[in-house]
């Protein structure tokens, strides 16, 4: 019962912290100079820009956009995305749902590389504890953490996809076209 009752009050606090950071962006972005209508259409028509207005919803007051907008996000319509070709923009949950498999599976293989590498290490510096090994192994951990992911990111991209010519340092080839071709692709964004 009383474990129910913490997930019951952090669960509350998460959608109290969510609606009010979000509320909050809602104000913020409406306060902010500018028409977003008129960046999208920027050669347009009054009337065009009007019927954009409309159809965002800018023409509505805060409360009543942001409460369209939470029913609309709570039933899984978060938008359009209108920086595309696409004529009037690109259904947002289109766009989550065409790249989700790949996220997915780049979760997995993640998860996967960090468990085959941590646990052994783990037993390797709890075996061999207080010693040089040990040392040498969090020395190098502890200075590889402090280097920031993206700077890795980088180099690694560079040496590996660019200097070696190993991997391709760019797209994504699915695993249809070739496993071994599909795990090099997949090589440096697990790293």
């Amino acid at each position: 019962m009383k474990q129910a009752r913490g997930l019951a009050t952090n669960l509350f606090k998460i959608v109290t912290v969510l609606f009010l950071v979000t509320f909050g962006i809602t104000i913020i972005v409406r306060l902010l100079p500018g028409d977003p209508a008129q960046l999208l259409l920027p050669f347009g028509t009054p009337e065009e820009i009007g019927a954009l207005r409309a159809e965002l919803g800018l023409d509505k007051n805060v409360f009543s956009y942001y409460f369209s907008w939470l029913g609309n996000f709570v039933q899984g319509d978060f938008g359009k995305y209108y920086l595309t070709d696409a004529e009037g923009g690109t259904q947002v949950s289109a766009m989550i749902a065409n790249t989700l498999p790949r996220t997915l599976l780049l979760m997995l293989y993640t998860v996967g590389f960090s468990l085959a590498v941590s646990i052994p290490l783990g037993i390797l510096l709890a075996y061999r504890s207080d010693t040089r090994t040990d040392r040498n192994v969090s020395n190098f951990l502890f200075g590889l953490a402090s280097i920031p992911n993206f700077a890795i990111g980088l180099a690694l991209a560079f040496l590996v996809g660019v200097k070696l010519d190993l991997v391709n340092p760019l797209g994504y080839i699915p695993i249809a076209d070739g496993v071994g071709e599909h795990f090099k692709s997949m090589l440096l964004p697990v790293l």
